[in-house]
């Protein structure tokens, strides 16, 4: 069978809805043949419910989350999906609606389509002009378009949520810039605002600490979690000296993904299917911590070769970044003789909804990006992660799987595939699993209890 044929397709997430629409066989035909008889009723019974949904959504805290859901990369957006449902479902009476610090609306091919031709300029920047020229455009997109559409956003909430993804961070000053506005639109409308379930690196410039802290000593802050310990030690030493509240420690709501956007896959298949996702080199020199050249392209087909050898499908993907996409297709384009015919490209993804149910059909993954990890772990596949930024580690630790974290610039082609070769003997604990997306489960029903105290 070829591997597309697995895949969701686009739009197949709309298909549970119009089955909700026609309760059984009959009703679906009364209707088809013209036969409307007996339905005044169940309209009646349904504007009943449309009216008393509207009640409630009118009663309910709307909650807005500062994210970043629209990134090309479609793991921010796959933390966000969750993490809205999640709140939805704590039954704490909150309607949650995301405000893309990008002023993105709506997931879209095109965003970030320049990306990878800046990133190269960046690179080429002295550091001292791009600490300058940075920060100077950034100002200008947040005062003429950013916040002209967060003020729009933020009428009418209750409460704001910062999270989550690896927002406390500094590069350029980006989103400590984004973040002292956005909280300054909420302090002006004295909106209570939580930190929830972030990513904290301990790269914060001088200037950039000064950010975070004015904004958020000036708004009334509920709270503060992070997504794990090492983001817990960089939040401790990065504002030691402000008067801000400890951080607390809650589970990335990306792990929710299975339980959201469920999949049908066989327990057993005939040809393993082991998914690697790759991320651009010139991403790993800018932003990562590993050295240069860690995805060479000879050390990614020995690999590849390696695992292939038995008759295992290969299946190259990205979580969406414009660049990703560009290097995954110019290495697919290297590869040649008999590996081409173990080797397959996933097609592009709509959303992130599609990106994570693509996901739960492999058997095995491999990634540097972190929720590509964090996605498989939560349908059981068993990863190996490419180690290039500490969360990466983090996350495997957290999981109870740090021996599956590699350095790719340091071990060989035949040790990492070997190790996948061990992941995929050994799966994923299932009580450990369960422990964890409830744990998961429980943090954001925490932080959803916070916000409708507020």
């Amino acid at each position: 069978m070829a591997a597309n044929e697995e895949w969701p397709q686009r739009g197949t997430v709309d298909l549970p809805v119009r089955a909700v629409r026609w309760r059984n066989v009959d009703s679906f035909l009364s209707v088809w043949e013209g036969d409307t008889s007996g339905n005044e009723q169940r309209m009646a019974q349904e504007r009943q419910n449309r009216s008393a949904d509207a009640d409630r959504q009118a009663e309910a805290r709307r909650v807005a989350i500062f994210n970043v859901k629209y990134s090309p990369n479609l793991g921010d957006g796959l933390i966000a999906e969750c993490l809205e449902r999640a709140l939805a479902d704590a039954d704490c009476g909150i309607a949650a609606v995301s405000i893309d610090l990008a002023g993105r609306q709506g997931y879209d091919p095109r965003h970030g389509a320049r990306r990878g031709t800046l990133l190269r300029v960046l690179e080429a920047l002295p550091a001292s002009v791009r600490k300058l020229a940075v920060p100077a455009m950034l100002r200008y997109l947040i005062a003429r378009r950013y916040r002209p559409r967060w003020k729009e956003a933020l009428r009418g909430c209750d409460a704001a949520v910062i999270g989550g993804g690896a927002l406390f961070a500094d590069a350029d000053l980006n989103f400590p810039l984004k973040i002292h506005a956005a909280l300054q639109e909420c302090a002006r409308r004295n909106i209570p605002v939580s930190v929830g379930h972030v990513g904290v690196a301990r790269n914060w410039s001088r200037a950039g600490r000064k950010l975070f802290e004015n904004g958020l000593r000036h708004v009334r802050l509920l709270s503060v979690t992070v997504r794990d310990d090492g983001s817990q030690a960089a939040w401790a030493a990065q504002t030691k000296e402000a008067d801000l509240p400890d951080a607390a420690l809650s589970f990335d709501p990306g792990l929710l993904a299975s339980r959201y956007f469920p999949v049908m896959r066989p327990e057993t298949a005939a040809v393993q299917r082991i998914g690697i996702c790759l991320t651009a080199p010139e991403v790993l020199r800018l932003h990562g911590e590993a050295e240069q050249g860690i995805t060479q392209d000879d050390w990614l087909t020995a690999m590849i070769a390696k695992l292939a050898v038995d008759g295992r499908d290969i299946v190259l993907f990205t979580n969406g970044s414009p660049e990703d996409v560009a290097y995954r297709n110019r290495f697919a384009q290297t590869l040649t003789g008999p590996l081409r015919e173990h080797v397959e490209v996933a097609p592009a993804f709509a959303d992130p909804i599609e990106l994570a149910r693509f996901i739960g059909t492999l058997d095995g993954v491999m990634a540097h990006r972190l929720h590509a990890c964090i996605a498989a772990y939560s349908y059981r596949v068993p990863s190996v992660g490419l180690a290039w930024d500490a969360k990466v580690g983090a996350f495997f630790e957290q999981s109870g799987r740090g021996n599956y974290v590699v350095h790719p610039g340091r071990q060989s082609p035949e040790t990492v595939a070997a190790l996948m070769e061990n992941a995929l003997a050994e799966g994923i604990d299932r009580a450990q699993h369960a422990t964890l997306l409830n744990r998961c489960r429980a943090d954001v029903t925490a932080l959803a209890e916070t916000l409708a105290s507020a």
